[in-house]
This record gives structure tokens, C-alpha cells and sequence, in this order.
């Protein structure tokens, strides 16, 4: 069969009058590759008849185009056990980076260099969202005007030097023409919030009917979706790449991407705006196709407008659900389509930015076993400003067993040499990523039990790590997203959904630690059952969770899974307490029976909530600061059950002589500097595994 195929695409292109001698065999080879993917488990979503819920709308000449590309030859090293060393061979352009420098100053290069020093972004919110950033009200050059006609020319006018990304179609007269799409090439002038800057509304300055639009977008889309209409389709939008990115070189020969986009009741506007990001911003022999899946949308712009549009532009395809299916299986519709060797993934509310798709092909070419995500930066739900992140890493909270945000860990970035390296991450926010197609079919792709949204990236992450892959953000990778306040996918009783989805995740994936998850035994009634995923998890043979705190996040605190916890006892019956809430203020020692119960985590940390034992950098006494993951000052051991003892200053806690504060004295083994602190008798002892 692969040699028939090879036979066929030589004949093809030495001679494109017989592609019609061989289209017969090679829509039979194509149905005997799909009969062995659904073989091979990629129809895992069980959609009942395939036919009856999904239907195509594509150009039919598009096919022939989407010649997959082999993925390079180069050999690649067998991921080592070791999560800190999987991705080690990847290569660096700065040895001398140091790895302590702060994210914050990475972002002041960034702006500096785009925007002038004048505008360095000072503080983040808690997205990692610029507070100051310069939010220029509307400027003259933003006003509505068409670009001069040369800078919209006939696709005619660069088909003989084959840099033509794309086309669309437009109506002359009786005659059709073809446009470019192609960077630096618009066909929508511009308009309000060019190179990412703020559109401001002020809703009480619009009269009635307007005023009724703009609630209209906010209550559909829970984003400013009537700002958006103010923004060109094609709006050019700031290179947000550090200087290293910038200069970095890419491989010729990198994988054609697959680019999945799932929509439902997306806004036009931001759905067109994200379609355009895509085909205007990827170098064309990267992109197999570009498909959109509607899971079965209800708004009429959604319907027969949407259809005519995808008819009128190559590599751009519609499949629609015919039920309200959620994200697993609209991505699992869209996979089934897709022809490249590399899948990747995008929210339909993002805009890519210059070179974003050159790094994560590159990863996936070098390390075939990664998942590989940009850079994510923000689109302002309400201005549709964009906004630097501030170089954050994916973590599991456990509590909810969901998603979460944070800056890159101090031991995760001693492992970067450059600036420009990617960087390990223990979850991925699961919007925007590339995997290779065969390896993510290899892993059971997704869980279909999860409903509609949420806790699919959590279940893929978890499988990644344990199950020999791993997981890369790449910082020459940008692509901003609207981040909102709330879903419009889940309102009323879906709101269960999350819970339903988390609980179906840990409970394959969390081990003996789903007991700090679950209150009460699962119920399969209410999550359904998991035994699927479950013999797949053994079939791969994958980690314990253990082996992910060990390895992949030792940061993660579990309340209540620490080797100590409970009051920690003086010799003299006096138990440490925190009696103030103000910074830098002393722990003190008091009656027992209102002091604080301390737990001891996988970081060494002596921590109660977000609060961490450290050492007041002016005074010998101890202190509670946030927990900062630094695993320097607020590091200590508890030797032999007596000593609790700070490595940085080689010292032990101590009690005063007058019996009230504790402070940092050399070791003497004296009786105040002997602590009694209980064993957990919750806490699990991990065996890491050879695996």
C-alpha cells in the first residue's frame, strides 16, 4: 500500500493529467487508512453514526494539495525516566543565560525593545496581565481607510515566485478573482486597536440601539464581542518574541501541521479574526489544512454565511457536528480529517503572532513524544488589548484537580541555558498545543466521558508525563487569547460539568492521593464509569502519581499529604503560633491549644496554607512569609525527630531565653533546640519507580 501511494504521488506530479486515472485507488487507499485508524482506536469518541453527525463543507480541488510531509529522519535520543532530563538535548543559543534572572525582566527587554523604555510593564494582575500597559485611546491612523489598491493585489501577481500562503475569492463584475493571503497582504483595512492596542467603549455615551448591541455581545460571548467589530479581521499586532527568538534560524525540513480550530456560537468577528491570524502569519508548506469544527453552533451567522466564506478559501474546511458533542469529541472529529503528521490544536478566539508556528514543528520534529505549546498572551476580554504574559508554567491544583497558572518555578528555570529555550511545564492549559498525530492516537487520544469542556488538557497532561512524553511551552511561540471571566459554554446545571470531569480524571490518574481529592468515595453513577481508561493507563504502563510529584512537580502542595503535620511541641511545652498577620512580624511560642498546626511538603517547606517558615533577613528570628518556591531560605529539615535544622545558615531554630520568640542559633543538640512534631499518619511514601 505505501508503495502504491509513493507510485501514485510521482505519477501525479510528472503528470497532473492522471490524477483522474488514479482517483479511484486512491480514495480505496484512503478508506483502508481509515478503517485502520478506527482499528486503532481514534474512534474512541463513539459517535453512533459518523455519517449522520458529522458533515464536510471543503473545496473539492483542496485535497490533492495536502501532501503530508514525512517527518525529518533525524534520530532522536529515547526520552530518558527522568522528566528534569527528557528534554535535555534540546539545543541553546545563550550558555552564559542566567537562570536565576527574574520573568520580569524578560518582559521589560521585550517592550523595551518593541515600544521604547518609556512603556515598561511594571506589575501583572493575577493572569499575568500588565496593569500599565499603554493603552493608547484611538489615534488618527486607526480611523476606518482603505489600503491603497497595490497593497490588495491579484493572486496573479505572485504565483510565479510561490510564496502564495492562500487565497479567497472575490466578485468583479461577472468574474471571479482571486486574492492573496499572505503576509504583509490585507484585504481588511484598518481599523480601531492596530498593533494590539486598547478599544474603548464607554457604554453610557451609546444611544439605545447600540447600547442593546453591546450587551447583546457581552451576554453570548461573556467578552466585549461589539469592540471586536471595530478591529480588522487582519489587525497587525505587536511581535512580543524576546531578541533570541527573534534571531533564532528554523529547519527546512519541519512536519505539515493539521490546524484543529472548535467553535461553537463564536463570535464572527473573533472566529474570522483568529481563521486570518492563521493563514496570514504560517509559512504555506507547513499547513496541511486548516479545519474548523462547529460543534453544532444555533447562531444564523454560524450557518450558511460561515459555509459560503470556508467555500471561498483554500486549505480552510468546515465539518459540522449534528449535536452538541463538547470539545473531546468536536477535536476528535476534526483529528479524524485531518491528513498532516502533526495535529495542532487552537481555541477560536486567539490571534497568532509572526513566527508562531516554526518553534512547536521544530519541537515535535526533535522530541516526537512532546507536546509542545506557545506562549500564551492575553486578549482583554473588554478591550481587546494584547497583553504580554509574563512567562508562566501549567500546574495542577489539586484541590479542584484543575488548571492553574504561575511563574516558572526557580528549579524549572535552571534547567533553561537560553532565553530562547522552551521550557518544561507539568500541565498545559490544553487550548493550544501540537502532538503528533500517530503518538496522541498511541495514547488513547481523549477521555470521551468528559462532557463539553474542561478537564480533557489535565487527563492529556497527566498521560503525557506518566506515560513516557512530556510537555514543552516555547517562548518564540506566541499566540494571544481572550481570557475571560466566566464560560458561555457553561452556565446553569452545566456548571456540573467541571466537577464531573475532575473527578473522572483524578480518579484514573491520582492513585492513592485521590483520598486528599475525594470526600467521599467515587460515584460511578453520578461520573460514570472509568474502567477504559483505566486498562489503557495499565497498557501503556505508565508512572505513578507519586512519580509525578517526585519528578515532574515536587511543588505541588496537597494539604494534608505532608511526611509531618500537626503543632510543632518545644521541650519546654510550648507549641509555635503566629500571632500577627503583618509581614516580616515574629512566629512566637505559646499555649498550645491556639497554635497553628504546620505541615512539612515535598519542597522541605514547613508551611501552613500559603504561609512558609523563613528566616527575617536583618534578625536571627524566625518568620511566616508566602511560600515561594525558591527552596533557599525557606528550606529546613527535621532531623531525627528533634532538630529542626536551616541549611542556608547552617543553624537550628532555637527557643528564646525568655521562652516567646525562636531564633537561628548554631546546633548544640541543647533541650531548646529539641521539637516534637507528629508523623502523618496520612502521608504516602513514594517509590520511584524504574520505569
Amino acid at each position: 500500500m505505501a508503495l502504491f501511494g509513493v507510485l501514485s504521488h510521482k505519477l501525479c506530479r510528472t503528470n497532473r493529467v492522471r490524477l483522474v486515472i488514479f482517483a479511484v485507488p486512491t480514495v480505496w487507499l484512503m478508506t483502508m487508512m481509515w478503517t485502520f485508524y478506527w482499528a486503532q482506536g481514534l474512534q474512541n469518541m463513539k459517535l453512533q453514526d459518523r455519517q449522520e453527525q458529522i458533515t464536510t463543507i471543503s473545496p473539492e480541488t483542496t485535497a490533492a494539495k495536502m501532501d503530508a510531509a514525512p517527518l525529518n529522519d533525524k534520530v532522536v535520543e529515547q526520552i530518558a525516566p527522568d522528566a528534569d532530563a527528557r528534554f535535555g538535548g534540546i539545543p541553546s543559543d545563550e550558555k552564559s543565560f542566567n537562570g536565576q534572572e527574574k520573568n520580569q525582566k524578560f518582559i521589560q527587554d521585550i517592550v523595551a525593545d518593541n515600544y521604547g523604555a518609556e512603556n515598561l510593564i511594571e506589575t501583572v494582575d493575577d493572569r499575568g496581565r500588565a496593569l500599565n500597559q499603554d493603552t493608547n485611546d484611538i489615534r488618527p491612523e486607526d480611523k476606518n481607510e482603505l489600503l491603497a489598491d497595490d497593497r490588495d493585489p491579484d493572486i496573479g501577481n505572485f504565483a510565479d515566485h510561490g510564496q502564495i500562503l492562500d487565497h479567497y475569492e472575490v466578485t468583479s463584475g461577472n468574474a471571479i478573482i482571486k486574492k492573496a493571503i499572505k503576509p504583509g497582504v490585507r484585504f481588511d483595512p484598518p481599523k480601531l486597536g492596530e498593533g494590539g492596542r486598547a478599544v474603548k467603549i464607554v457604554p453610557t455615551e451609546l444611544d439605545e440601539n447600540e447600547r442593546a448591541k453591546f450587551d447583546e455581545g457581552w451576554k453570548n460571548h461573556e467578552y466585549n464581542e461589539y469592540v471586536s467589530q471595530q478591529i480588522s479581521t487582519q489587525r497587525e499586532i505587536p511581535d512580543l518574541r524576546n531578541r533570541k527568538c527573534k534571531e533564532k534560524q528554523h529547519s527546512e525540513s519541519l512536519p505539515k501541521a493539521s490546524i484543529i480550530i472548535c467553535f461553537y456560537n463564536e463570535a464572527w468577528s473573533v472566529l474570522l479574526r483568529t481563521i486570518h491570524s492563521v493563514l496570514t502569519r504560517s509559512p504555506s508548506h507547513l499547513v496541511a489544512e486548516v479545519i474548523l469544527v462547529d460543534d453544532y453552533s444555533d447562531m444564523a451567522l454560524m450557518k450558511k454565511p460561515l459555509e459560503e466564506y470556508v467555500s471561498r478559501i483554500a486549505k480552510l474546511r468546515l465539518i459540522r457536528m449534528t449535536k452538541r458533542s463538547g470539545l473531546v469529541r468536536a477535536r476528535l472529529a476534526g483529528v479524524s480529517e485531518a491528513t498532516g503528521p502533526v495535529l495542532l490544536f487552537l481555541d477560536s478566539h486567539v490571534e497568532c503572532a509572526e513566527g508562531w508556528l516554526e518553534p512547536l514543528l521544530e519541537v515535535i520534529a526533535d522530541h516526537p513524544k512532546a507536546a509542545v505549546t506557545p506562549e500564551i498572551d492575553v486578549i482583554d476580554d473588554k478591550t481587546f488589548a494584547i497583553q504580554a504574559s509574563v512567562g508562566n508554567i501549567g500546574v495542577l491544583e489539586f484541590k479542584s484537580f484543575s488548571f492553574d497558572w504561575t511563574p516558572i518555578t526557580p528549579r524549572l528555570r535552571r534547567l533553561r541555558n537560553s532565553i530562547a529555550d522552551p521550557v518544561m511545564s507539568p500541565t498545559m492549559a490544553g487550548g493550544l498545543f501540537a502532538i503528533r498525530k500517530d503518538f496522541f492516537i498511541d495514547m488513547g487520544t481523549y477521555d470521551v466521558g468528559l462532557e463539553l469542556w474542561g478537564g480533557e488538557n489535565i487527563e492529556l497532561s497527566l498521560k503525557l508525563w506518566l506515560c513516557g512524553g512530556g510537555i514543552l511551552i516555547h517562548p518564540c511561540s506566541r499566540v494571544a487569547h481572550i481570557f475571560r471571566e466566566s464560560s458561555p459554554y457553561l452556565k446553569g446545571d452545566k456548571s456540573n460539568v467541571l466537577v464531573k470531569n475532575s473527578a473522572r480524571v483524578a480518579q484514573v490518574w491520582a492513585d492513592e492521593y485521590r483520598n486528599f481529592f475525594f470526600k467521599e468515595p467515587y460515584d460511578e453513577e453520578k461520573y460514570g464509569s472509568v474502567a477504559e481508561r483505566q486498562e489503557l493507563r495499565a497498557k501503556l504502563n505508565c508512572h505513578t502519581f507519586g512519580w509525578y510529584l517526585d519528578h515532574v512537580y515536587p511543588e505541588m502542595y496537597i494539604k494534608g499529604s505532608g511526611k509531618y503535620l500537626g503543632l510543632i511541641q518545644s521541650k519546654s511545652g510550648k507549641c509555635i503560633h503566629r500571632p500577627s498577620s503583618e509581614p516580616d512580624s515574629p512566629l512566637t511560642l505559646s499555649d498550645c491549644r491556639k497554635a497553628l498546626p504546620w505541615e512539612f511538603t515535598r519542597m522541605n517547606e514547613i508551611r501552613s496554607s500559603t504561609l512558609c517558615f523563613d528566616r527575617h533577613q536583618q534578625e536571627q528570628f524566625l518568620i511566616s512569609q508566602a511560600c515561594t518556591l525558591d527552596n533557599s531560605t525557606q528550606s529546613f529539615q527535621y532531623v531525627k525527630n528533634e532538630l529542626i535544622y536551616h541549611p542556608v545558615t547552617k543553624s537550628c531554630l532555637t527557643e528564646s531565653s525568655d521562652g516567646f520568640y525562636i531564633t537561628f542559633q548554631p546546633c548544640t543538640l541543647a533541650n531548646n533546640q529539641l521539637w516534637k512534631w507528629p508523623n502523618n499518619l496520612n502521608y504516602i511514601s513514594t517509590v520511584k519507580d524504574s520505569r
